[in-house]
């Protein structure tokens, strides 16, 4: 396919509707200069805050790359009914993204990340909300999916992070009424929830975690994306390989080598690549070259500090100068 058919396939993604359902997160960034010894614990580095950042993670991130490349992203979550909750809302409001994330926790699941501001250093990750994780109930379920089913959507993505609303049977519910719709389905799982959800248009792990759902009797790449395929009933397998780009497996096997330039952070890389997948399929894309489309968007922006978005114009140029 020549650069200009992908262009268009980008430029199709306007409009295209998107369910996006799963675990959302609120990310915390704290910025600052870690130069100063630590009066307390030598030991340990001492940050002094300069600046603060959130962006929306999991599901949220998701639905954020969604909207950045043009779709229409419509996000179904839960959050806490506190002061993080209400910055999780107005962050989907600033994104654009239509949403219904409700208030069913003490608490909305926060990662705070503390950055080392000169030199991009990493120094820690603090969880909270974790304590609050519960399975949805079956009345929630069921609101749940009575609004999935009320929306009209191009493409359906699960992002399931493990912290209660994929844990349960509706995951397996919107699969199968995408499937009743003829729509595409996208699901991006924890290896331990990985049965919750058949027969999906792509299952879209990361090779770490297509391991531990195949076992440790498959070790090279094509026999694990094979049998990753096989096992979740789905159409296509597509694993994330870090460095070494994005496998398919489609009946053949492909490798798709990564366009990253220099990596600065690869939090959030494979929403990265689930949501601009499931934009590429809905505008009728292969799959190969939707997975070609959906490694170049990742390489852009693992190049970026934190959980970060790519736009139109953006993958367009990196398409036209990258592939062959």
């Amino acid at each position: 396919m020549d650069k200009i058919r992908y262009a268009q396939i980008i430029r199709e993604f306007s409009g295209k509707n998107v369910a996006v359902v799963g675990d959302v997160l609120l990310d915390h960034y704290l910025y600052g200069d870690a130069s100063r010894a630590n009066p307390e614990m030598p030991g340990s580095p001492l940050l002094r805050v300069t600046a603060e950042d959130y962006r929306l993670g999991g599901a949220g991130n998701v639905a954020a790359n969604i909207a950045a490349l043009g779709g229409k992203a419509i996000l179904y979550g839960v959050r806490g009914a506190d002061h993080a909750g209400e910055i999780l809302s107005g962050l989907c409001t600033e994104r654009g993204l239509a949403y219904s994330l409700i208030p069913l926790r003490d608490k909305t699941l926060v990662k705070q990340r503390l950055i080392e501001r000169e030199h991009n250093n990493y120094l820690a990750r603090v969880d909270f909300g974790e304590q609050t994780v519960t399975s949805l109930s079956k009345d929630d379920e069921d609101e749940f999916f009575g609004m999935i089913a009320d929306e009209a959507f191009d493409a359906l993505v699960l992002s399931d992070y493990n912290k209660g609303m994929l844990l349960g049977g509706l995951g397996q519910r919107v699969l199968d009424l995408a499937a009743a719709r003829g729509k595409i389905s996208i699901v991006d799982p924890k290896p331990m929830n990985a049965y919750l959800f058949r027969r999906a248009t792509v299952i879209r792990p990361n090779l770490r975690e297509a391991m531990q759902i195949v076992g440790s009797t498959y070790r090279d790449t094509e026999s694990i994306a094979r049998r990753l395929q096989e096992i979740t009933e789905s159409r296509y397998s597509v694993i994330s390989c870090g460095a070494e780009g994005i496998v398919l497996y489609d009946g053949g096997f492909h490798s798709i080598p990564t366009h990253a330039v220099e990596v600065s952070d690869v939090t959030g890389a494979g929403d990265t690549v689930a949501g601009t997948l499931a934009l590429g399929l809905a505008s009728g894309a292969y799959i190969i070259d939707a997975v070609t489309i959906a490694n170049c968007a990742a390489g852009i922006v693992v190049e970026k500090r934190g959980t970060a978005t790519t736009s139109q114009a953006e993958l367009s140029e990196r398409i036209i100068r990258d592939i062959q």
